[in-house]
């Protein structure tokens, strides 16, 4: 354990090497991740950072040629200390959750929507949502193959899956979608039994915004300390990092968790052509550290925040942190099948409470 350990984070080794250290790690367990009894519950304690109070600087300016309008406008915010998870919630983690009967105490699904959605109801359109929103969008592109593989942000999979959905009428996606469209388990994440994604290094996917809630909740109660998904500015301000200081009375922060330039070695993103994600902190031997030491901030998952979204980017917290508005929530960080351009700090998405895919996480 230990020398694999030592692989994972040594510099010297090739990228593929790292990995393979990573995920026999998992296997046969991870010194990372190891479970530890408090108050008589299996836990694995979070490993956190701490963030300095101070006056962050947080979206893009129209200056930024991978920028969308919704990261638009730049501007500084100011926020108290704070810390953040090192890594993404692991499937080792996450298991203790499951394991202690989180999925079957409803204590920890806090709020009606919660509840409505761990009873098995459909509380904001779900994937069935997403993926007619989706299908809406490709009756726009002229050739739906051509596009998508052009944007080299799909796999080969997804590009076919995408192909025949495109083709069908809405009537015919509708009964499709119906006949196989998976839904939420109730007792596990969707990919728990996937062994290309549940590895205990790896982070886990197949996350909704409920469940990500409910281990927090889960996790305050067992240690008496109070856990939280971030904003997405505390997401962000913990990316960025502070400023640098002033030039010519204009600031500056990173466009990636490392600095501005753009290094395909340090982190989990298409281009790398890994197709799943990593076990957490394979990437940190290149460099892949954030300012604060957080490592796979940059592609591999997704993580869900707190915040509902919004199309602009005047981040407000009244506006944006209320747990009982239905509406979509903002997700930070790009993921093992984005491009470099949306592992930027600053990219933000967006998907309904109850939305899941095996590039989601927290």
């Amino acid at each position: 354990q230990a020398d694999l350990l030592a692989d994972l984070y040594n510099p010297e080794l090739h990228l593929r090497t790292r990995l393979q250290a990573g995920f026999i790690l998992g296997r046969i367990g991870d010194p990372r991740f190891e479970a530890q009894e408090v108050n008589g519950v299996q836990v694995v304690l979070p490993k956190m950072l701490p963030v300095p109070a101070g006056t962050y600087l947080i979206g893009s300016t129209e200056k930024d040629e991978d920028s969308f309008d919704n990261e638009r406008p730049q501007r500084t915010v100011d926020l108290p200390a704070f810390s953040i998870g090192k890594w993404s919630v692991t499937n080792a983690e996450f298991a203790c959750f499951m394991n202690a009967g989180g999925y079957e105490n409803e204590k920890y699904w806090q709020g009606d929507l919660a509840k409505r959605w761990l009873k098995g109801e459909d509380v904001s359109g779900g994937q069935f949502k997403s993926y007619i929103d989706q299908w809406k969008i490709l009756q726009t592109f002229d050739d739906v193959r051509k596009t998508l593989e052009d944007s080299g942000n799909f796999t080969p999979g997804q590009v076919d899956f995408y192909e025949q959905i495109a083709k069908m009428s809405e009537e015919e996606l509708k009964e499709y979608l119906g006949k196989n469209l998976s839904q939420k388990s109730r007792s596990q994440p969707e990919y728990w039994k996937d062994r290309e994604r549940n590895n205990p290094s790896q982070p886990v996917v197949g996350i909704t915004w409920f469940e990500a809630k409910a281990y927090c909740s889960w996790l305050s109660e067992i240690t008496g300390k109070p856990y939280r998904l971030p904003s997405e500015v505390e997401w962000e301000a913990a990316a960025r990092g502070l400023p640098d200081k002033p030039f010519l009375g204009k600031m500056n922060a990173h466009k990636y968790p490392w600095g501005d330039d753009w290094d395909k070695e340090k982190a989990n993103s298409i281009e790398g052509r890994v197709m799943k994600p990593s076990p957490v902190g394979a990437y940190t031997a290149a460099g892949a550290v954030g300012p604060f030491g957080a490592e796979d901030q940059a592609g591999n998952v997704w993580d869900w925040t707190s915040s509902l979204y919004f199309p602009s980017y005047p981040y407000n917290a009244e506006k944006s942190e209320q747990e009982e508005a239905d509406g979509e929530r903002t997700l930070r960080g790009g993921s093992w099948y984005s491009t470099h351009g949306n592992v930027r700090c600053a990219l933000r998405i967006r998907s309904v409470p109850d939305g899941f895919d095996d590039s989601f996480g927290f």
